[in-house]
């Protein structure tokens, strides 16, 4: 299974990340001309995973197209696992239809039964159109909308009995030296089984009952007492190997003991104040687009700690399961985002957009559920939250949220600032979040800035949110990589150093200001809307290039963050660029 650790010592999985048939259906046609049971023979091959904007002769390809393989079971029931599918996917199995999904960013799966023993001809139709009401993303978005299978696909055969999920619940109790924990497992059985149900702590045995399973049941422990627990922080990331078992099948999952809430104007992680020096990162790449091998987010991760950051902000999506493992395991705080950009109030009361985004929250909070350093769930980032339509969506998502998982921060990104459009949506998150480029756009000048704070308390105390920790989540500037000159200017290294300089220092001498993310991590490729306003093509705000190459900004934050962390960046043993 593709993560940093094992998920099962008795299922049997392979994956199907090879090649693939593919072929471009612009016309749409493969429907009517059943390509899912005659695959045209004019294809070619295609890597899974992979995006097909990253391909010769497919850089702007927007549309529909096919996919096909071919794989050997020997069990007659399995389970089909895909990771990420941009964006809306048919699967076909055999020549028949056995489920879609949209969202391209959240695994989903679709078990079938009574197979035969043999090959079997599995078969995807992928579109990544989008349109301004109804899609996620919407058309226009400052990032490039990737098709096709993005993440691995992966064949489960299953047994008698299959364990396909643990939720791993807990309180930190006594001054967060106990845990009291509690499980639930999601069992599925194809005939009735009786045994012994029993749950691991890092290979001790902490709870066992005996039950009877016909079907599908969700079981949940008894709440079990867990002395001297060694905590998960980010000065040292503390993990637990979690394993179920019952009738010979099992399932292994993570997890970390933390508690992270707000209190009053503060964060505070087990207990203890905390101050988000945070970057705004992609996980995208010019050569592999949303596929980025794990090599790649590692190095990321690793460049981005470098830099004295304890919190990394998804933009604009969840990232790779992957991801969120290695953050586990180096201590570094994650937020995890649904890919709502700048929707309109139109875009935000669609009743198949309403539908779609619950179902992605819902997914995206099941995946990452076990994950301790995903700390934030936000809903969305830059929406019409001055409007009704705006109001009720977010009300709703809030809500879900909370009943699903009221153990991390909820809250969403604003950027309205001003008198005349006022966000009237605070009083419903945790925690207040506000986008502004100071002395970039014409938003917030560098001599407005106290007068933007002024506005922005005038807002937040008209939704009656004064008492919560505020959050700067974007600013930054542009800046073309090796431009330089003797005056800063616009698109030089000069002047995002400039800008950069006196947005950290304005924000962190802030003791109100309990967080800050800069955009970003590194350029991204941006989607045709922008082609013509964005140099290259690119979203040129990343203190790195694309290619992950420093600017002069990376130096400068890495200092400033060092400054405001109590540690140096000569004291980080990862070694980078040669230095």
């Amino acid at each position: 299974m593709d993560r940093l650790f094992k998920r099962s010592d008795s299922a049997k999985y392979f994956y199907l990340n090879k090649m693939w048939d593919f072929v471009t259906d612009p016309e749409k046609k493969g429907e009517s001309e059943r390509y899912y049971e005659t695959f045209p023979k004019n294809s070619r091959k295609m890597a899974v995973p992979s995006c097909w904007n990253t391909e010769i002769g497919l850089f702007r390809y927007t549309g529909t197209a096919w996919y096909r393989t071919f794989f050997y079971s020997e069990s007659e029931n399995i389970y089909l696992k895909f990771e990420g599918v941009q964006n809306e996917c048919d699967v076909y199995l055999d020549g028949k239809k056995i489920g879609s999904h949209y969202g391209g960013f959240l695994e989903f799966g679709f078990e079938v039964n009574s197979l035969k023993k043999g090959e079997h001809e599995l078969v995807l139709r992928v579109n990544n159109e989008t349109n301004d009401v109804n899609t996620y993303p919407l058309t226009v978005v400052d990032w490039f909308n990737y098709g096709g299978i993005s993440r691995p696909v992966e064949v489960i055969e299953l047994s008698d009995v299959w364990l396909s999920s643990i939720r791993v619940n807990y309180t930190l109790e006594n001054d967060y030296k106990d845990a009291l924990l509690w499980a639930e497992i999601k069992i599925k059985t194809y005939k009735p089984v009786t045994d012994e149900l029993r749950l691991f702590l890092d290979g001790k045995t902490v709870y066992k009952k005996s039950l009877t399973v016909d079907g599908e049941a969700v079981i949940a422990t008894d709440k079990i007492l867990i002395s001297d627990v060694r905590l998960w922080d980010i000065y040292k990331p503390e993990l637990y190997m979690v394993k179920a078992e019952f009738s010979g099948s099992d399932l292994y999952e993570r997890i970390g003991f933390r508690e992270i809430k707000t209190e009053h104007k503060d964060i505070l992680l087990n207990g203890r104040k905390i101050r988000l020096l945070g970057i705004n990162r992609h996980e995208e790449h010019p050569d592999w687009g949303f596929s980025m091998p794990f090599k790649l987010i590692k190095r990321d991760i690793d460049i981005i700690k470098s830099m004295n950051c304890n919190a990394i902000r998804s933009s604009h999506y969840p990232n790779s399961a992957k991801t969120a493992d290695y953050l586990d395991e180096v201590g570094m705080l994650f937020w995890s985002e649904l890919p709502l950009w700048g929707r309109p109030e139109a875009a935000m009361t669609d009743p198949l957009a309403v539908s779609r985004v619950l179902e992605m929250e819902k997914e995206m909070i099941n995946t990452g559920i076990n994950h301790p350093s995903i700390i934030i769930w936000s809903m969305h980032n830059e929406c019409a939250t001055d409007t009704k339509g705006g109001y009720e969506l977010t009300k709703k998502m809030t809500e879900l949220a909370r009943r699903m998982d009221d153990s991390r921060i909820i809250t969403y990104v604003s950027n309205r600032s001003g008198d005349a459009h006022p966000d009237i949506c605070y009083s419903l998150a945790d925690m207040i979040c506000m986008n502004a480029y100071i002395s970039w756009y014409n938003d917030v000048k560098r001599e407005d800035w106290k007068e933007f704070l002024k506005r922005q308390k005038k807002m937040i105390k008209a939704c009656d949110a004064l008492d919560k920790p505020y959050v700067m989540t974007e600013f930054g500037a542009g800046a073309i990589a090796g431009f330089n000159s003797f005056e800063a200017q616009r698109w030089s290294e000069d002047y995002q150093v400039e800008s950069l300089k006196f947005s950290l220092e304005q924000l962190l001498s802030q003791r109100s200001v309990s967080g800050v993310y800069i955009w970003q991590y590194c350029d991204i490729r941006t989607s045709a809307f922008y082609e013509l306003s964005r140099p290259r093509s690119f979203n040129n705000k990343g203190i790195l290039d694309e290619y992950r190459r420093p600017k002069r900004a990376y130096y400068t934050v890495r200092d400033i963050y060092g400054k405001h962390s109590g540690k140096k960046a000569e004291n980080y043993k990862i070694k980078l660029f040669g230095y």
